[in-house]
C-alpha cells in the first residue's frame, strides 16, 4: 500500500512527538479477531459500509485490504467512495457506519494532541472517557516531564485499548529536492522554510 514508505503504529501520537511513548502495534491473529466477535453483541458477524475518499489510490488500497481482513471473521464491508468534500463533511457530521481517516500529527506539542483526542469527542468518532480525560488534563498540567511522559504513556494505554479507531500505520512526508538545491530543512512539525534556502549554479 505505501511502497515501503510506512510502517504499522500502535496509537494516533506520532512516535518523534515529545513525551510519546511506544505503543506496540497490534499483531495478527485470526484466532484471537474470532474469539473476540464470538464475545461481542454481533458472534456470527455483521455487514457495514466503509467510506473512502475518491479518486485517491491509497484510500482504494486501505479500503480492499480492510476489506479483505475483516472478512474471515464474519465482517462483511461494502466500501463506498465519496468525494473528497462529502467524504470528510460526513466524518465530522457522524454520517457513517466505517470511515477512513488521515490524521496529521503537525503539532509536537503531546498536550494538545492528547486533549484535543479526549475532548472533542475523541477526533469525530462520538467518543468520551471521563476517566481518561482526567489523565489528559493532569498530563498537560505538570510541570515534571517525567511525570508527564508517565500520565501519558497511561493514556495512551486505555486510549488504544478502548477507542473505536483502528491506527493502521504511520506514512512520513516525502521530498524531493535537486543537486542544487541547498539549505532545506524539514521541522519537527513537518513543515518547513524557504528563507534559507539557496541554489547554486
Amino acid at each position: 500500500v505505501l511502497f515501503g514508505h510506512g510502517s504499522p503504529i500502535g496509537t494516533f501520537l506520532a512516535p518523534n512527538i515529545p513525551l510519546s511513548s511506544a505503543q506496540p502495534a497490534p499483531v495478527y491473529s485470526l484466532t484471537k479477531a474470532k474469539a473476540q466477535m464470538a464475545m461481542s453483541s454481533v458472534p456470527h458477524g455483521f455487514s457495514t459500509t466503509l467510506n473512502i475518499a475518491s479518486g485517491s489510490a491509497l484510500e482504494s488500497a486501505v479500503g480492499q485490504v480492510v476489506q479483505q481482513e475483516l472478512a474471515p471473521i464474519g465482517i462483511k464491508v461494502s466500501i463506498q467512495q465519496l468525494d473528497a468534500g462529502t467524504w470528510f463533511s460526513d466524518i465530522t457530521a457522524l454520517k457513517y457506519d466505517m470511515s477512513t481517516v488521515y490524521v496529521n500529527t503537525d503539532i509536537a506539542d503531546a498536550s494538545e494532541l492528547v486533549e484535543a483526542a479526549a475532548g472533542t469527542g475523541g477526533n469525530w468518532v462520538d467518543w468520551n472517557d471521563p476517566a481518561l480525560t482526567k489523565v489528559a488534563n493532569q498530563a498537560g498540567a505538570v510541570f515534571s516531564q517525567a511525570e508527564r511522559k508517565r500520565l501519558y504513556a497511561e493514556y495512551l494505554t486505555e486510549y488504544d485499548a478502548h477507542y473505536p479507531v483502528a491506527d493502521l500505520f504511520l506514512s512520513p512526508w516525502v521530498y524531493a529536492l535537486a543537486k542544487n538545491v541547498h539549505g532545506f530543512q524539514i521541522m519537527l512539525t513537518g513543515n518547513y522554510r524557504l528563507a534559507n534556502v539557496w541554489l547554486s549554479k
